[in-house]
């Protein structure tokens, strides 16, 4: 790694992003990182989700940046003024939103999943087909965040599936232990253990609503699908399968 590389972690949520985070705290100074909440000048729900805050940085604070991480669309890349090497993990589109679901109820005190997931505007801002927005937007949305409502379709998947073969590492969490093996030979990092930053504990789930989510992100798997497949492709060196 020299010092004139920029990296930008793509963290979307629910992804153990924030367990791989606390990796950047030892890799890079606080100057050198995005977010440092000493310096940012709105609260953290809003660095680390709006795009035109991040993309308007003053040039003087972007020079010194070599790391910026958030949950950001794919393409706020284009945005930034130097050019950065990208990198992120999915889940399992089920795993992803039964996570959020989880820390939300006991956040909410709702009685339960099914409550919480009832919400539209929380499925339409944070949870169905998610991930293929977050690789998906483009500048004619006129994107504010990864909370942008937008219609999500097969054109949208075909898009976030080339996005993800444009990305550097690509890595899943279920296979999370090679996703930081490959960050290691890529970028030449050392990423020593971390605390598990997961928040919400184990609960039932019924059968159906598990079954209710997975209908709800038919996009969403298909892109996960084609991420492992990028996965084993980049590990073996063969072309990877796009879901359709």
């Amino acid at each position: 790694m020299t010092d004139t590389q920029r990296f930008l972690f793509i963290h979307v949520m629910k992804t153990a992003g924030a367990t791989f985070r606390q990796h950047l705290r030892h890799t890079f100074d606080p100057a050198e990182r995005y977010p440092n909440p000493e310096l940012e000048t709105v609260p953290a729900v809003e660095f680390n989700l709006l795009v035109d805050y991040v993309s308007g940085l003053p040039a003087e604070r972007r020079q010194a940046i070599r790391s910026y991480a958030g949950h950001f669309p794919y393409l706020l890349a284009a945005r930034l003024p130097q050019p950065v090497r990208t990198y992120t993990i999915l889940r399992d589109p089920v795993d992803r939103v039964l996570s959020y679901l989880k820390q939300r109820r006991g956040e909410l005190g709702a009685s339960s999943l099914d409550e919480v997931y009832d919400d539209e505007f929380t499925r339409q801002t944070l949870l169905d087909n998610h991930q293929v927005k977050v690789f998906s937007l483009t500048e004619d949305d006129r994107p504010e965040s990864i909370m942008d409502i937008v219609r999500l379709d097969d054109d949208r998947l075909q898009a976030a599936c080339a996005n993800l073969d444009r990305i550097d590492v690509v890595g899943v969490t279920e296979r999370y232990p090679e996703f930081c093996a490959q960050i290691e030979r890529q970028f030449g990092w050392t990423l020593g253990p971390v605390p598990d930053r997961r928040v919400a504990e184990p609960v039932d789930v019924s059968d159906s609503l598990r079954a209710r989510i997975a209908v709800d992100n038919t996009l969403d798997l298909e892109l996960h699908r084609y991420a492992t497949s990028l996965v084993d492709a980049r590990d073996r060196s063969i072309p990877a399968t796009r879901g359709s």
